[in-house]
Protein backbone atom coordinates (compact mmCIF):
# COMPACT_ATOMS: atom_id res chain seq x y z
CA UNK A 1 0.00 0.00 0.00
CA UNK A 2 1.68 2.91 -1.23
CA UNK A 3 0.75 6.77 -2.32
CA UNK A 4 3.09 8.17 -4.14
CA UNK A 5 3.61 12.09 -4.51
CA UNK A 6 6.11 14.13 -6.66
CA UNK A 7 6.35 17.72 -7.43
CA UNK A 8 9.42 18.21 -9.21
CA UNK A 9 10.57 18.56 -12.53
CA UNK A 10 12.45 15.59 -14.54
CA UNK A 11 11.32 12.48 -12.14
CA UNK A 12 10.30 9.16 -12.72
CA UNK A 13 7.95 6.94 -10.90
CA UNK A 14 8.72 3.43 -11.64
CA UNK A 15 8.11 0.15 -10.18
CA UNK A 16 5.84 0.46 -7.74
CA UNK A 17 2.78 -1.22 -6.61
CA UNK A 18 0.03 1.12 -5.52
CA UNK A 19 -3.14 0.04 -3.80
CA UNK A 20 -6.20 1.33 -1.38
CA UNK A 21 -4.87 4.87 -1.59
CA UNK A 22 -7.15 7.97 -1.79
CA UNK A 23 -5.15 9.03 -5.00
CA UNK A 24 -2.17 6.48 -6.13
CA UNK A 25 0.13 8.81 -7.73
CA UNK A 26 -0.21 11.99 -7.43
CA UNK A 27 1.79 14.79 -9.21
CA UNK A 28 1.66 18.17 -9.23
CA UNK A 29 3.88 20.70 -11.66
CA UNK A 30 6.03 18.31 -12.17
CA UNK A 31 7.31 18.71 -15.77
CA UNK A 32 9.05 16.36 -18.49
CA UNK A 33 8.52 13.37 -16.15
CA UNK A 34 8.19 9.44 -16.32
CA UNK A 35 5.32 6.98 -14.94
CA UNK A 36 6.41 4.07 -16.24
CA UNK A 37 5.60 -0.23 -15.47
CA UNK A 38 3.44 0.62 -12.29
CA UNK A 39 0.52 -1.74 -10.65
CA UNK A 40 -2.13 0.56 -9.61
CA UNK A 41 -4.79 -0.98 -8.09
CA UNK A 42 -8.26 -0.39 -5.91
CA UNK A 43 -7.43 3.22 -5.44
CA UNK A 44 -9.69 6.20 -6.16
CA UNK A 45 -7.91 8.09 -8.44
CA UNK A 46 -5.31 5.93 -10.38
CA UNK A 47 -2.93 9.00 -11.82
CA UNK A 48 -3.95 12.23 -10.76
CA UNK A 49 -1.82 15.16 -12.40
CA UNK A 50 -2.50 18.60 -12.21
CA UNK A 51 -0.35 21.37 -13.59
CA UNK A 52 1.87 19.03 -15.63
CA UNK A 53 3.48 19.24 -19.08
CA UNK A 54 5.62 17.04 -21.50
CA UNK A 55 4.98 13.94 -19.39
CA UNK A 56 5.49 10.30 -20.65
CA UNK A 57 2.78 7.85 -19.15
CA UNK A 58 3.22 4.43 -20.26
CA UNK A 59 2.90 0.63 -19.20
CA UNK A 60 1.39 0.97 -15.93
CA UNK A 61 -1.84 -0.88 -15.20
CA UNK A 62 -4.55 0.89 -13.90
CA UNK A 63 -7.27 -1.59 -12.65
CA UNK A 64 -10.31 -1.35 -10.76
CA UNK A 65 -10.06 2.22 -9.34
CA UNK A 66 -13.27 3.66 -8.33
CA UNK A 67 -13.24 6.98 -9.14
CA UNK A 68 -10.99 7.24 -11.70
CA UNK A 69 -8.07 5.96 -13.88
CA UNK A 70 -6.17 8.76 -14.96
CA UNK A 71 -6.99 12.19 -14.46
CA UNK A 72 -5.58 15.60 -16.15
CA UNK A 73 -5.80 18.84 -14.97
CA UNK A 74 -4.51 21.62 -16.97
CA UNK A 75 -1.52 19.39 -17.81
CA UNK A 76 -0.80 19.79 -21.36
CA UNK A 77 1.73 18.14 -23.90
CA UNK A 78 1.62 14.76 -22.19
CA UNK A 79 1.81 11.19 -24.09
CA UNK A 80 -0.30 8.34 -22.32
CA UNK A 81 0.45 4.97 -24.59
CA UNK A 82 0.39 1.71 -23.77
CA UNK A 83 -1.51 1.49 -20.34
CA UNK A 84 -4.03 -1.14 -19.26
CA UNK A 85 -6.93 0.46 -18.83
CA UNK A 86 -9.38 -2.48 -16.72
CA UNK A 87 -12.19 -2.43 -14.54
CA UNK A 88 -12.17 1.41 -13.38
CA UNK A 89 -15.05 3.30 -12.74
CA UNK A 90 -14.06 5.69 -15.68
CA UNK A 91 -11.34 5.40 -17.38
CA UNK A 92 -9.89 8.30 -17.67
CA UNK A 93 -10.77 12.19 -17.91
CA UNK A 94 -9.43 16.05 -18.07
CA UNK A 95 -10.52 19.18 -17.01
CA UNK A 96 -9.35 22.35 -18.50
CA UNK A 97 -9.63 26.01 -18.48
CA UNK A 98 -8.68 26.32 -21.85
CA UNK A 99 -9.36 23.97 -24.89
CA UNK A 100 -6.47 21.21 -25.31
CA UNK A 101 -5.71 19.13 -28.40
CA UNK A 102 -2.32 18.76 -27.70
CA UNK A 103 -2.56 15.65 -24.95
CA UNK A 104 -1.85 12.45 -27.40
CA UNK A 105 -3.02 9.20 -25.58
CA UNK A 106 -1.77 6.50 -27.82
CA UNK A 107 -2.40 2.43 -28.02
CA UNK A 108 -3.53 1.99 -24.69
CA UNK A 109 -5.57 -1.46 -23.63
CA UNK A 110 -9.15 0.23 -23.00
CA UNK A 111 -10.64 -3.20 -21.03
CA UNK A 112 -11.87 -5.02 -24.21
CA UNK A 113 -11.18 -4.53 -27.93
CA UNK A 114 -12.05 -0.99 -28.76
CA UNK A 115 -12.39 0.24 -32.76
CA UNK A 116 -10.62 3.25 -33.08
CA UNK A 117 -10.98 6.34 -32.38
CA UNK A 118 -11.49 5.83 -28.19
CA UNK A 119 -12.67 8.43 -26.84
CA UNK A 120 -11.62 10.18 -23.78
CA UNK A 121 -14.29 12.67 -22.80
CA UNK A 122 -13.28 15.63 -20.61
CA UNK A 123 -14.46 18.99 -20.16
CA UNK A 124 -13.36 22.50 -20.57
CA UNK A 125 -13.97 25.24 -17.80
CA UNK A 126 -14.21 28.56 -19.29
CA UNK A 127 -14.16 31.70 -16.25
CA UNK A 128 -15.52 34.47 -15.93
CA UNK A 129 -15.84 37.33 -13.63
CA UNK A 130 -16.53 37.06 -9.62
CA UNK A 131 -15.35 33.46 -10.11
CA UNK A 132 -18.00 32.42 -12.21
CA UNK A 133 -17.21 29.93 -14.94
CA UNK A 134 -19.11 27.76 -17.32
CA UNK A 135 -18.08 23.75 -18.28
CA UNK A 136 -18.40 22.64 -22.10
CA UNK A 137 -17.96 19.26 -22.81
CA UNK A 138 -14.28 17.95 -24.85
CA UNK A 139 -13.15 15.14 -26.25
CA UNK A 140 -9.48 14.09 -26.43
CA UNK A 141 -8.98 10.74 -28.51
CA UNK A 142 -7.09 7.63 -28.72
CA UNK A 143 -6.26 6.90 -32.44
CA UNK A 144 -4.76 3.36 -32.38
CA UNK A 145 -6.71 1.56 -29.12
CA UNK A 146 -4.70 -1.94 -28.43
CA UNK A 147 -6.75 -4.69 -29.28
CA UNK A 148 -5.42 -6.62 -26.38
CA UNK A 149 -3.39 -5.71 -22.73
CA UNK A 150 0.05 -5.13 -22.93
CA UNK A 151 2.55 -7.47 -20.28
CA UNK A 152 3.06 -4.98 -17.69
CA UNK A 153 5.75 -6.00 -15.01
CA UNK A 154 8.07 -4.67 -12.44
CA UNK A 155 11.89 -5.13 -12.37
CA UNK A 156 13.57 -5.47 -9.05
CA UNK A 157 16.47 -6.66 -8.00
CA UNK A 158 17.30 -9.95 -5.57
CA UNK A 159 20.48 -10.59 -4.02
CA UNK A 160 21.48 -13.22 -1.16
CA UNK A 161 24.03 -13.55 1.37
CA UNK A 162 27.10 -14.28 0.87
CA UNK A 163 28.78 -17.59 0.59
CA UNK A 164 31.76 -19.76 -1.19
CA UNK A 165 34.68 -17.58 -2.56
CA UNK A 166 35.25 -14.95 -4.69
CA UNK A 167 32.60 -15.68 -7.37
CA UNK A 168 29.68 -13.88 -8.47
CA UNK A 169 26.50 -16.40 -10.19
CA UNK A 170 23.91 -13.80 -11.88
CA UNK A 171 20.54 -14.93 -12.94
CA UNK A 172 17.58 -13.84 -14.96
CA UNK A 173 13.50 -14.82 -14.57
CA UNK A 174 10.58 -14.22 -15.55
CA UNK A 175 7.27 -14.88 -12.74
CA UNK A 176 3.73 -14.64 -14.15
CA UNK A 177 2.01 -13.24 -10.79
CA UNK A 178 -1.65 -14.81 -11.69
CA UNK A 179 -0.12 -18.50 -12.45
CA UNK A 180 2.42 -17.98 -9.34
CA UNK A 181 4.91 -19.43 -12.05
CA UNK A 182 9.10 -18.48 -12.58
CA UNK A 183 10.97 -19.53 -15.39
CA UNK A 184 14.27 -18.77 -16.67
CA UNK A 185 14.48 -15.60 -19.21
CA UNK A 186 17.29 -15.63 -21.61
CA UNK A 187 19.36 -12.39 -21.16
CA UNK A 188 21.21 -9.99 -23.85
CA UNK A 189 24.24 -9.55 -21.73
CA UNK A 190 25.32 -8.89 -18.32
CA UNK A 191 28.24 -6.55 -17.33
CA UNK A 192 30.31 -6.18 -14.49
CA UNK A 193 32.39 -3.27 -13.32
CA UNK A 194 34.67 -2.58 -10.94
CA UNK A 195 33.66 0.39 -9.07
CA UNK A 196 37.36 1.54 -7.84
CA UNK A 197 38.68 1.41 -11.21
CA UNK A 198 35.95 2.10 -13.79
CA UNK A 199 36.61 -1.01 -15.49
CA UNK A 200 34.38 -2.98 -16.93
CA UNK A 201 36.04 -6.73 -15.72
CA UNK A 202 33.57 -8.91 -17.07
CA UNK A 203 30.82 -9.25 -20.32
CA UNK A 204 28.75 -12.05 -21.24
CA UNK A 205 26.14 -12.18 -23.74
CA UNK A 206 23.09 -13.93 -25.03
CA UNK A 207 22.76 -16.52 -22.18
CA UNK A 208 20.34 -19.02 -23.26
CA UNK A 209 20.13 -20.64 -19.40
CA UNK A 210 18.97 -17.74 -17.99
CA UNK A 211 22.49 -17.02 -15.66
CA UNK A 212 26.30 -17.04 -15.86
CA UNK A 213 29.40 -17.37 -13.30
CA UNK A 214 32.08 -14.88 -13.11
CA UNK A 215 35.15 -16.35 -12.06
CA UNK A 216 38.15 -15.15 -9.82
CA UNK A 217 37.33 -11.88 -9.59
CA UNK A 218 39.15 -9.55 -7.12
CA UNK A 219 38.21 -9.87 -3.45
CA UNK A 220 37.57 -7.15 -1.80
CA UNK A 221 36.16 -4.80 -3.65
CA UNK A 222 32.75 -2.93 -4.71
CA UNK A 223 31.21 -3.93 -8.06
CA UNK A 224 28.43 -2.95 -10.44
CA UNK A 225 25.99 -5.42 -12.19
CA UNK A 226 23.75 -5.18 -14.96
CA UNK A 227 21.66 -7.60 -16.30
CA UNK A 228 19.53 -6.98 -19.70
CA UNK A 229 16.84 -8.67 -21.33
CA UNK A 230 14.51 -8.20 -23.68
CA UNK A 231 12.32 -7.32 -21.11
CA UNK A 232 14.02 -4.90 -18.86
CA UNK A 233 17.30 -4.55 -16.90
CA UNK A 234 18.21 -3.18 -13.81
CA UNK A 235 21.61 -2.61 -11.76
CA UNK A 236 22.96 -3.39 -8.44
CA UNK A 237 25.72 -3.17 -6.78
CA UNK A 238 28.14 -6.10 -4.68
CA UNK A 239 29.74 -4.83 -1.38
CA UNK A 240 33.16 -5.78 -0.48
CA UNK A 241 33.25 -9.57 -2.38
CA UNK A 242 34.26 -11.92 -0.29
CA UNK A 243 33.03 -15.24 -0.73
CA UNK A 244 30.31 -16.24 -3.88
CA UNK A 245 27.47 -13.45 -4.34
CA UNK A 246 24.28 -14.42 -5.91
CA UNK A 247 22.83 -11.47 -7.65
CA UNK A 248 19.46 -11.72 -9.52
CA UNK A 249 16.71 -9.42 -11.70
CA UNK A 250 13.30 -10.59 -11.25
CA UNK A 251 11.25 -9.66 -13.94
CA UNK A 252 7.17 -10.32 -12.45
CA UNK A 253 3.63 -9.89 -15.15
CA UNK A 254 0.83 -8.90 -14.04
Amino acid sequence: MWETYAGSNLCTIKNNIITQNEVGIYLSSGDSCIISHNIIISNGIGIDAIYCDRTIITRNLIKENSEEGIFLEDSDWNVISKNNFIGNRKHAGFLYDRFSLNNRWLNNYWGEPTPPPKIIRGIVRKYHTHGEYDDYSWNNYDWNPAEEPFDIYTVENKDSDDWGFGFILCYASIEYAELRHSIWLPWEMVECIDLETGNVVRQERTGLFGFCLFKYLPMGRDYKLTISTEEGSDSIIVRDLLFLKRVGLRITVY
